[in-house]
């Protein structure tokens, strides 16, 4: 599977992200592909929910994980597989991803493919 992170690197949120995913995961959080895009893109604010979203139904169409850029040092509590050596070519099955903004606001979207 696949998680894409909202990946501000604000390290108090990325602390918390990771912990909040290994609490829904539990120990299937070590077997997920967790990448994150804004280390190519920056930060665009009000889009980056549309922005993930188009990149999921993107990953799910070619079965593939993108890889995260520009991850040079990282914070040992952030210990998720953020698919820093390459894509990966080993997706199946639906992608779900995090967005969260300003003032509380969450959510995530769970992103599969079409069925025929």
């Amino acid at each position: 599977g696949k998680l894409g992170c909202h990946d501000g690197s604000y390290l108090g949120k990325d602390r918390t992200e990771t912990l909040a995913i290994k609490a829904a995961l539990g120990g299937a959080s070590k077997r997920v592909a967790v990448p994150a895009i804004k280390g190519a893109i920056g930060h665009p604010i009000g889009a980056s929910g549309a922005i993930a979203a188009a990149c999921a139904a993107l990953a799910v169409r070619d079965r593939r994980v993108p890889r995260t850029l520009n991850l040079e040092s990282r914070d040992p509590e952030c210990d998720l597989d953020h698919v820093t050596h390459g894509s990966q070519d080993t997706l199946s099955g639906p992608v779900m991803v995090n967005a969260s903004g300003l003032g509380g606001l969450n959510a995530s979207l769970v992103v599969g493919p079409l069925e025929a």
